[in-house]
């Protein structure tokens, strides 16, 4: 008796759990058909073993490639700032004055 009060108990939690899982990831419902939907697909049609791998390297080298490329742009206009700096005189102001002096 008391094993039966205990499933519908956990009975009851797990599907109070459910409802608040899909409430907070309505995405959930669609991905979980769609896992097994791939699994299926790799266990009897083309096994993704080696692809897998594969996409997750290209991904990676992807992704380092930009962050490499974000690094380069960053220390460039670090580099470019420091020359303006260096080169431009002490006062702003005076360097307005004589870029308008230039144009004139």
């Amino acid at each position: 008796m008391v094993r039966k009060r205990l499933k519908r108990f956990y009975g009851k939690e797990a599907l109070e759990f459910l409802n608040q899982v899909m409430q907070d990831k309505p995405l959930l419902p669609f991905l979980i058909p769609l896992g097994l939907f791939a699994w299926a697909v790799e266990r009897w049609l083309v096994p993704f073993s080696n692809w897998v791998p594969l996409a997750a390297a290209v991904w990676a080298t992807i992704e380092y490639g930009r962050f490499r490329r974000r690094l380069l742009v960053e220390d460039l206009d670090k580099r470019w700032r420091q020359l303006l700096l260096n080169t431009a005189p002490t006062d702003p102001t005076r360097a307005l004055s004589v870029a308008e002096q230039a144009s004139d």
